[in-house]
């Protein structure tokens, strides 16, 4: 099977059947498969083939999920970009994967006119909205003039179906190359732990240039075939979120920590407390949320809370805590801060640097056996090698498992701090920091110490209208950690820096440090 099968059996299964809706525009299944026929078609008579690459700028829309679909159709590999870098950062992106394609949204003009000089493997650029660039094809007029059958191309399950690239919390991103049948088998694994109905409408409010946490709900729905409901809304605020919940009856959806923060602290929320009744499913997942946000949003939604933990390389989510595991109970109660338990076609493995599995309870990094990993870095042979090995994904993260199972994690190799001999994990020290009753957030990270190699530096948000000392974060994990994980600096910071998914750049607070 490959993912041109999903709108196809759709279409013949329940073609009347509104399928993906975005502001004013409604698709039936048996529109939306015509239409993603009628974009393969299109690009084939532009000369791009099976194997071309074609990369998509593009702000969240109904026509990003024709075009995943209809590159699949065509066997092209699709390469979603980050909408939020400077132009001259996407020329490494073409010079990565010499693109036969380039889809862009009336928006992005700007990039087109300033990087065009870089365009020599380009076929065609495709524009979705007003096409005002010489050369440019405008995207409806390609659907139009191009036909609605199936496109002549066989594809096979094992064919690179897009190119995410990573997020880049460490260097530079890399591309991971998601087959069909990687994507497939993460759909298998979600339906069968984490189920949709074919009654749902699901929100997509997170940029679909994050393949591992905004196409597997994508994905799952049409899967089922259910309905998918693309916000809007260029951006997330969390009236505009409540708004859409109850206009288009949204029944589950996918959000990051700092959305369930914006989501609990919404000073409307009272409005819209009929409106969440009828959700029956929040994932969350990108980044760690902390426990005291979590119970806030059992508190707001109920027991409907999913999350997991996952990455590029993994193909989504590898783990899952389910909605029965999201228990607000004793403070001793460890599992609501888990990233629950294996999927049901995945191994996880804790391993020591030999790769020999160590026990239960015992640090480790964590290591992933399943048919949804990546198939390895677009022409980075030595890197796939470097985290490929023997069957098993490398993550570079370092976790453990409780003795239920669930897995906690605990932070990455990289970020793993070594003060005289000791080894320190951060996670560990910003749970104890967040939950102080002041604090917004934090984030810890090793700076140089001429003395102990490396020192514990802690960058602490307040909560509006708080103060506190550096001492008193101190002595908050003298209370409950051992003396040497102590924080040795505090800085009172007003914001992190992140990446466009919430993920806090820890090597920009290194370097932050450092100046």
């Amino acid at each position: 099977m490959d993912l041109g099968e999903i709108p196809r059996r759709n279409a013949r299964r329940n073609p009347e059947k509104i399928c993906l809706i975005s502001g004013n525009k409604r698709y039936t299944s048996r529109s939306f498969n015509e239409r993603t026929n009628r974009l393969a078609n299109g690009l084939l008579q532009l000369g791009i083939t099976k194997g071309d690459r074609v990369l998509v700028l593009l702000q969240n829309c109904a026509e990003y999920i024709e075009i995943y679909f209809g590159l699949a159709k065509l066997g092209a590999i699709m390469v979603p970009l980050n909408t939020r870098l400077n132009a001259k950062e996407y020329i490494r992106y073409f010079n990565i994967t010499s693109p036969k394609g380039w889809i862009i949204g009336e928006q992005f003009q700007h990039v087109v006119a300033e990087i065009g000089w870089n365009l020599e493997t380009v076929l065609g650029i495709v524009c979705v909205g007003e096409a005002t660039g010489k050369g440019q094809i405008p995207y409806e007029d390609l659907l139009l003039t191009s036909p609605s059958s199936e496109p002549p191309i066989n594809i096979n399950e094992n064919d690179t179906a897009a190119i995410f690239f990573t997020s880049g919390t460490t260097g530079l991103p890399k591309g991971a190359m998601w087959t069909h049948r990687n994507i497939l088998e993460h759909m298998v694994c979600l339906q069968i732990d984490l189920p949709f109905s074919h009654d749902d409408k699901g929100l997509v409010v997170l940029p679909m240039f994050h393949g591992p946490v905004t196409i597997p709900i994508v994905h799952q729905l049409l899967y089922v075939g259910a309905c998918i409901v693309v916000s809007p809304y260029s951006s997330f605020e969390p009236g505009q979120f409540f708004k859409t919940l109850a206009e288009e009856n949204i029944t589950c959806t996918f959000v990051v920590p700092t959305m369930l923060v914006q989501i609990t602290g919404y000073p409307e929320i009272d409005r819209y407390r009929g409106t969440v009744k009828q959700l029956r499913q929040i994932k969350y997942a990108a980044a760690p949320a902390s426990a005291p946000v979590l119970r806030q949003a059992v508190q707001l939604f109920g027991p409907i809370l999913t999350q997991g933990y996952g990455s590029t390389e993994t193909v989504g989510g590898v783990t899952y805590l389910a909605k029965e595991d999201h228990v607000v109970s004793s403070p001793e109660d460890r599992r609501l801060s888990s990233c629950g338990k294996e999927y049901i076609n995945v191994h996880i493995k804790i391993a020591d640097e030999n790769g020999i599995e160590v026990p239960t309870g015992t640090v480790g990094e964590i290591m992933v056996r399943s048919d949804k990993i990546f198939a390895g870095y677009w022409e980075m042979p030595e890197e796939t090698g470097q985290v490929l090995k023997d069957g098993w994904l490398h993550t570079t993260d370092l976790g453990m498992f409780d003795s239920e199972r669930f897995l906690h994690l605990v932070g990455r190799k990289k970020d793993m701090i070594i003060s005289g001999g000791e080894n320190i994990y951060p996670a560990e020290i910003e749970a104890v920091i967040d939950a102080h009753p002041k604090v917004k957030e934090s984030a810890v990270v090793g700076v140089p110490d001429p003395t102990w190699g490396e020192s514990v530096k802690a960058f602490v948000i307040l909560k509006d209208g708080e103060t506190m000392t550096e001492k008193e974060v101190v002595n908050i994990c003298l209370e409950n950690l051992g003396s040497y994980k102590k924080p040795k600096l505090v800085q009172f910071v007003n914001d992190l820096p992140r990446n466009s998914m919430g993920k806090v750049l820890k090597h920009m607070l290194k370097d932050q440090h450092a100046k």
